[in-house]
Order: C-alpha cells, then structure tokens, then sequence
C-alpha cells in the first residue's frame, strides 16, 4: 500500500461549516420527479451523515421553485428561461454570500440547471478563482443553438465557459464564470456532436469510463492534481446518472455502462483529500426509480468523502463495534 493510499484513507478532523441547501428545480429537462430529490437525501441520511462525521452544519431548507403546470415554456429552444434564470439568479446571490463567509455549501438538486447559480455565485465570490470538476454522464455543453431538447440542464458548462443564450451566461454579472483550463469533465459518456466539438474546440480535459477502462484512474489522478496546483478553490458538480444504473437507479437518465461504486468511491476520496473543495451539487436524483437504498447511499457517502471524511459500511460498523464495548464496560 502506498503512502498517497494511506493518505486516502487517514481519518482527518472535519474543517469549517457547511450549509444543507435544497433546490427542488424540476424544469430544465422534460423528465420531472427530481424536485422531491432534496427532502429524500435528507430523510435516506445526508443529515445524520454530517452528524456523525463531525461536520458542523446548517440546514438552509429548500429555495422556493415554481413547477411546470400553468407556466409557460417559452422559447423552445430554451424552456422555462425566464422562471430557471429567476431561481438560480438567486441561488447565485446565496452561495456567493456563503461561500464568502467560509461555509462550504451541498447543493441538492433538483436538475442540472440549478448550478448555472450555484457555481456562478462560488465563481463570483471567489472573483473568478474557481475551478469545476464535472462529474456526469453527459457534459452538458449544447447551447440554444444546437439544442435538439431546449433543455437548459444540457447547457451548464457551455454557458458557464461563456457561451449561449445571454440570460444564461450573464448570471449576476456578465461574461464567462469558469476558464476552461479550470474545467475537468469526468464520467461523459454519452455526448452529442455539438459536444464533441465543443470539448475539441476548447481542448478541455475530459475522462470517459471507457478512458477509465483502458488507463485506470492514475491519468484521472494526476489531472485532479494538477487542476488543484492550478486553482486554489474546487466546486464539485455530481450528478448521479454519471454512477452505473446498478449502483445508483434513481436518476432520470439512468443508465448502464456509467462508473463503478468502487471508482466514484475511490474518486470522491481522492478529490476530497487533495482539493480545497469549497462546495458541490448533487442533482438529478429522482425519488421513484430508487432501489433499496442504492443511490441514496451512493450519493451520501460520495458527499462526505468529497467534504474529506470517511463514511460507509465500515464506518458503521466500527460505530457499532465500539457501542458494543461501551455497554461491556
């Protein structure tokens, strides 16, 4: 076992604050079922999580979303603008506050749109100094241009580098919020031409299972690093369809050939370990597909190891081992 191992797996003691902060958004795709994804995490464990592991937290509730019945869509080739732009404009103005009185924020989503605001009022706070570690399934790069859906939650990271629709890219204050250097797309999969150019076009760094597959995680490993020498401050955007359907059901766009548990476990730990992770998204859990408890303990335990804890089977089993001992004494 190696030292950077053993690093991996060194029980350090919780830093900072961190803020529970729901955003039950369900309109920037057309499956709906991920605005009650806030209030399942939370009942499946988020909270006792960050009780048990010593993270000193406040739990901020969930920020008010309209639902799509009685609204209108708007422009199709970008749905639900106006309402989307509304809510996460204030979810930016929040988590730039937050994020600049030295709270770590968890962002449970809702749909991939909402970090459109929270990455934008993490990138403000820090004055551009951000740097965005993607995990998905899909890079989320179309703009309303080359959009076959209109749906906003396909048009994150575009609009984050500073392309597409103007309401998207100028959220609180205009132009760009992430540098492309800055951006590491990990888990894509399943992409559309656009994206693809897009990724050539921008040369931005990016890992599929496949790359996985064939090279381990050590060239994933070392990009980790280097964003991390590169930018001080890490925002982690995690959206569960990026976890293989047999570890995580519960997510609209499920599906098979995505990561392993063991590598997102592996992943979460080191990220957790070696950045300064500021904040992160959890989104597109979507209650009705889950399976046992599969993707709500996936997505818990990737929380905890990216906040630099240690959480999981073992963990509870160590718990109880020494309940045991306090009662025999």
């Amino acid at each position: 076992m190696s030292l950077t191992t053993l690093d991996l797996l060194v029980h350090a003691p919780p830093r900072g604050e961190a803020v529970v902060w729901g955003i039950p958004l369900d309109l920037g795709k057309d499956n709906t079922g991920t605005d009650t994804g806030p209030d399942f995490l939370r009942r499946r464990g988020l909270l006792r999580m960050l009780e048990q592991t010593g993270i000193s937290y406040r739990d901020l509730g969930n920020v008010p979303c309209p639902r799509r019945e009685g609204l209108a869509m708007g422009d199709k080739r970008v749905k639900y603008l106006a309402p989307i732009v509304e809510v996460v404009t204030a979810v930016a103005s929040c988590v730039r506050e937050e994020v600049g009185q030295g709270r770590r924020v968890i962002a449970l989503g809702g749909d991939h749109s909402i970090s459109l605001g929270t990455i934008s009022g993490a990138a403000l706070s820090y004055q551009g100094e951000l740097g965005l570690i993607y995990i998905d399934a899909h890079p989320d790069a179309m703009t309303d241009e080359n959009s076959l859906s209109g749906n906003i939650h396909g048009m994150v990271t575009s609009a984050l580098l500073g392309f597409g629709h103007s309401s998207l890219v100028n959220i609180l204050q205009p132009g760009p919020k992430i540098k492309p250097e800055r951006l590491l797309f990990i888990g894509i999969k399943d992409l559309d031409q656009g994206e693809i150019d897009f990724i050539q076009e921008h040369h931005l760094t990016a890992f599929s299972p496949l790359d996985i597959d064939l090279d381990g995680l050590r060239p994933v490993a070392a990009a980790i690093d280097q964003l991390a020498k590169r930018v001080k401050n890490i925002w982690i955007s995690f959206d569960i369809d990026s976890v293989d359907s047999h570890f995580a059901p519960a997510t609209p766009m499920s599906s098979a050939g995505g990561l392993t548990y063991r590598e997102i476990d592996t992943l979460s730990k080191y990220i957790g370990k070696r950045c300064n992770v500021v904040g992160m998204d959890i989104v597109e859990c979507m209650p009705a597909g889950e399976v046992g408890n599969k993707t709500a303990s996936t997505a818990i335990s990737v929380a905890a190891h990216l906040l630099g804890a240690q959480y999981g089977w073992y963990t509870h089993y160590i718990e109880q081992e020494a309940t045991k001992q306090r009662f025999r004494e």
